[in-house]
């Protein structure tokens, strides 16, 4: 392989990993929205001011959820051979403007289907992550408020047994792959940091001849940083709040 080759299978690489993870972590706020934050007993939080925050933690996971569905099915569309079954349909786009819209259920799980990318899936990649960065200010809210509901769902455990059921039941679903609620409820915290990451590897990869293909990179990164950035002004860096929850699973 030639240079240039070798760093075309690399950003190729980076984007069905971009691509994949997305389906997993879309999966995760389905499952959670479905089976816990539509099902737990509200009132096995007794505190009222407890009970708003949890509230408030749900219509934020619902918000981020629609976001994510609408995110992997441009991303889809956009980077993809034959467009994006992530609505159930084929869809095909052809400008860089169209944010694609879910028409009905997402996959369980996609992440194991084939992935064949179209010419220029990078560029694509990073244009629509230029394009819906703004919608990553939701994590901003979630941030702030996740930290908060950990020993909030603690006590309701302890308190309630039909809370606990409820809990035990989630984390026994076979799409749940064994994993804790605090786990998935960490999944979020974890996804917007590694945004960052995903588009840093893939400005190393980018060939500098290619100008185009590196400023679009290079913006698509400013934006995923200033998105970490706006997190770590609720006073807690993302990376504190994913120790924190790995603490809570010791």
């Amino acid at each position: 392989f030639s240079c240039s080759s070798r760093l075309q299978v690399s950003m190729d690489k980076i984007v069905t990993e971009f691509i994949q993870t997305e389906r997993v972590y879309c999966s995760f706020l389905s499952l959670a929205l479905e089976y816990f934050f539509n099902i737990a007993p509200v009132n096995g939080i007794k505190n009222e001011k407890d009970t708003k925050l949890f509230l408030e933690l749900k219509t934020n996971w619902s918000q981020l959820h629609e976001f994510h569905k609408s995110f992997l099915l441009t991303l889809e569309t956009r980077c993809l051979m034959g467009g994006s079954h992530a609505s159930g349909a084929i869809t095909e786009s052809g400008s860089v403007s169209v944010v694609a819209i879910p028409t009905g259920n997402t996959q369980d799980d996609a992440s194991t289907d084939t992935i064949t990318l179209k010419r220029n899936s990078a560029q694509g990649l990073a244009n629509v992550v230029i394009k819906l960065s703004p919608y990553f200010k939701l994590y901003s809210g979630y941030c702030r408020i996740y930290p908060l509901m950990i020993p909030i769902f603690e006590e309701a455990q302890e308190n309630s047994n039909d809370f606990k059921q409820a809990v035990e039941h989630f984390e026994s679903l076979p799409r749940a792959k064994n994993l804790s609620l605090g786990s998935i409820l960490v999944k979020p915290v974890q996804r917007v940091c590694k945004y960052e990451l995903f588009l840093r590897d893939l400005q190393k990869k980018v060939p500098p001849s290619n100008v185009g293909l590196m400023t679009d990179v290079v913006m698509a990164y400013t934006a995923t940083q200033n998105v970490v950035a706006k997190v770590n002004e609720t006073g807690k860096t993302a990376e504190q709040l994913a120790k924190l929850a790995e603490l809570q699973e010791q």
